[in-house]
């Protein structure tokens, strides 16, 4: 059966949505109630303690620095009975005024006696310079620096009428019991104040005429002669050993840096 547009109520058995009442006195027929739709709810976001913040964008942990271990302590230099007490090796290595990272040169160095305590004095980033003209002792000064484990240590074989060191390398150089050794000494000073670095010093220690070793001696006055010579001003310093005299030089007219 087709029902009218108009007519709801003539739809046969159709069935129909009852009519709601109308109010006393309302001329208008109400508009029939319309279900709401419901509301899908939304999924709660996760908890979060209320003590723990939201996690922020993770920072880039940097890597620990690498663990350094100190540096170990140097064991102390061999001693020497024979030749400590009058020697007196920190005493002129003293006298020598060195420091850190320079580099200087043990002109004749022997045996090495003073060697490491030279090594000692200027550090790892200085220089030790042993020279010696004679090839064996320049083997056993090799064999020296290897056990005592000298590192900073040169051992050079070097002509005997030269330093055998470059021009102006040499921030101190040290000869004991050598001057009177040396031939053409005034020729040897020039050499010497060549191989001076700017503001260095040579540092000169022989043995007194009057001495125990008289046989080696030579005066302090006829070095200074041959020095000034050269071109190097030197002066006789106190000191505290009984058979030797101590002089220190400079370049005639250098200036310490």
């Amino acid at each position: 059966m087709i029902c009218s547009v108009a007519g709801w109520t003539g739809c046969g058995s159709a069935a129909t949505a009852p009519r709601p009442p109308i109010a006393h006195g309302d001329s208008q027929r109400a508009e029939p109630q319309r279900a709401e739709p419901q509301r899908v709810a939304e999924p709660a976001p996760a908890a979060t303690p209320a003590n723990e913040p939201l996690a922020a964008a993770a920072a880039p942990v940097a890597a620990p620095p690498p663990t350094v271990e100190p540096a170990a302590d140097l064991p102390p230099c061999p001693s020497d009975r024979s030749r400590d007490e009058h020697q007196k090796p920190d005493h002129v290595v003293k006298l020598v005024d060195l420091s850190d990272s320079m580099t200087v040169v043990d002109l004749g160095s022997g045996s090495g006696y003073f060697l490491c305590h030279l090594s000692r004095a200027v550090g790892a980033h200085g220089h030790v310079i042993a020279t010696e003209v004679d090839k064996n002792l320049v083997r056993d000064l090799k064999q020296r620096a290897t056990r005592e484990q000298l590192g900073n240590v040169e051992i050079v074989l070097a002509p005997a009428n030269d330093v055998g060191v470059a021009p102006a390398a040499a921030d101190r150089i040290l000869l004991v019991n050598v001057w009177h050794h040396l031939p053409d000494r005034k020729r040897y000073a020039t050499r010497i104040a060549r191989a001076l670095s700017p503001g260095g010093k040579v540092v000169i220690i022989d043995f007194k005429p009057a001495g125990k070793q008289s046989a080696h001696g030579i005066l302090p006055e006829r070095v200074l002669a041959e020095l000034a010579a050269g071109g190097i001003d030197g002066a006789i310093v106190p000191d505290e050993l009984s058979d030797q005299y101590v002089i220190v030089g400079s370049v005639h007219g250098a200036r310490s840096p």
